[in-house]
């Protein structure tokens, strides 16, 4: 049996109670090299105290799995995926938004209408989706978001995968608009009017993404200007212009990768 434990760092891991045995350190950062030998990553430190029941933990596991399972996965999608899963709670409702595993129950029809998702039938509610359905909403998702710079294949193509990873987690929390807008405010800090905020996310802030982090040494600076933007979104500025921070900034700073 796999349960959550507080390792070395805090850090939440998949723990095999029947052989004592840890995730081991490269299984939770990859690189993937045979999918098949590969335990589910770490569970986050921020997110360890929803994922501690046994319940949680092979919900965890589940959806890791069903990842591996996608046509073509990459190591990009699997972090990404598993980073939103994480950050949403797993298989569980927002009390606010009604988002289930993120999902808004708006956005599951509307991919269901535009034949994103030929296997879920319409009339589906989002709190009806199974593990497997949550996966494939996921890809359905970006692949519908970023279909101007090759659908879920961007993750791939940004040129560090620890911002696609950030940038996945804002376009899903943040939406279409909001979310692509955040990353162009984001590239703007970095070069200053190097893009229109149009919030959309096009082939000129794709090349902006890669130029930025074609560079390693602004990598770490420009996911901390997407985190910034994303807290003064949601808590707004202080006077000094400098962004508040509140409930989720947790999830926020996450996905600094510091």
């Amino acid at each position: 049996m796999s349960t959550c434990k507080t390792g070395g760092g805090g850090q939440c891991q998949t723990y095999d109670t029947n052989t004592g045995r840890y995730g081991s350190d490269e299984e939770r950062h990859f690189p993937l090299t045979r999918f098949s030998d590969v335990q589910p990553p770490y569970i986050p430190e921020y997110r360890g105290d929803v994922f501690r029941s046994p319940q949680k933990v092979v919900e965890w596991v589940m959806f890791f799995h069903n990842v591996l399972s996608l046509p073509g996965v990459t190591v990009e999608e699997i972090q990404a995926y598993t980073d939103i899963f994480a950050a949403e709670g797993g298989m569980a409702s927002h009390p606010g938004t009604g988002a289930f595993a993120g999902i808004l129950q708006s956005t599951l029809d509307d991919l269901i209408k535009r034949g994103f998702l030929p296997g879920i039938p319409e009339g589906t509610r989002n709190t009806d989706l199974t593990v497997a359905e949550v996966v494939q909403v996921y890809r359905a998702y970006f692949d519908d978001v970023f279909h101007t710079i090759g659908g879920h294949d961007a993750l791939t193509r940004m040129g560090s995968d620890e911002f696609a990873r950030a940038a996945a987690d804002t376009m899903l929390r943040h939406g279409r608009g909001a979310g692509a807008a955040l990353i162009q405010t984001a590239i703007n800090t970095m070069r200053s009017g190097a893009i229109t905020v149009d919030t959309r996310m096009g082939s000129g802030t794709l090349t902006e993404i890669q130029r930025i982090n074609a560079n390693p040494t602004q990598q770490k600076t420009f996911r901390n200007a997407l985190m910034v933007e994303r807290n003064a979104l949601v808590f707004g500025r202080r006077s000094d212009g400098t962004a508040r921070s509140g409930k989720e900034s947790d999830r926020f700073r996450y996905f600094e990768f510091k």
